[in-house]
């Protein structure tokens, strides 16, 4: 790999997360789902906040550069999300991008994907597409989707979306197989690379 290679840190909320700071190379861009900047003693070039913005970001938003969310949220700045929060933070750029439900399987990636769209089944999927498609890393690296049930000691967990969404019953490992799914087809679109957080 040379020195020109463009690289990327993900950082999520699951268990590993812990660990990002070990994780991160000295010359990767960070990226971060929700409050997992709260993981990294690093500036963060991209926060991924789709929902629960005062309460997932207030706490590191003073070292973030880029806020992505979606334009739905935006657009009807409703209480659910506290997107309308959006305006009052200064210094702090703000990205928005389009989605559409996609099916979460291959076939239904690369439609979205053809359809200019950002693959937005969950949050981990958006940023990972976003990453590849318009931050155009060559290597994006990735900690903090770990499944189970759990999220990494100190993260936000809005406890009634937590039961409703049903964590408990195994639907981080659903959403772990389906951003897998993804990356397959975002490294033969994009022709980058992955590279997932392994505690060996």
């Amino acid at each position: 790999m040379g020195s020109e290679m463009k690289s990327v840190c993900l950082i999520a909320k699951g268990p590993s997360a812990i660990h990002a700071d070990e994780f991160i190379d000295p010359f990767d861009d960070i990226a971060v789902i929700n409050d997992a900047g709260i993981f990294t003693s690093r500036n963060v070039d991209y926060a991924f906040c789709t929902h629960n913005y005062y309460t997932t970001l207030k706490d590191t938003v003073y070292k973030i550069k880029n806020i992505v969310t979606l334009a739905k949220n935006v657009e009807e700045k409703g209480p659910l999300g506290g997107m309308e929060l959006l305006d009052e933070v200064l210094n702090v750029n703000k990205i928005i991008y389009q989605q559409g439900w996609c099916k979460p399987e291959k076939d239904g990636f690369i439609r979205h994907i053809a359809a200019g769209k950002v693959c937005h089944h969950h949050t981990a999927t958006a940023a990972l597409h976003w990453l590849s498609k318009f931050g155009k890393y060559d290597l994006v690296k990735v900690i903090g989707i770990d499944g189970g049930t759990e999220y990494a000691p100190g993260s936000y967990v809005d406890q009634e979306t937590y039961d409703k969404l049903g964590i408990k019953d195994g639907l981080l490992d659903q959403w772990k197989e389906i951003m897998f799914e993804l990356v397959k087809v975002l490294e033969n679109i994009y022709d980058c690379q992955f590279k997932f957080y392994n505690p060996s």
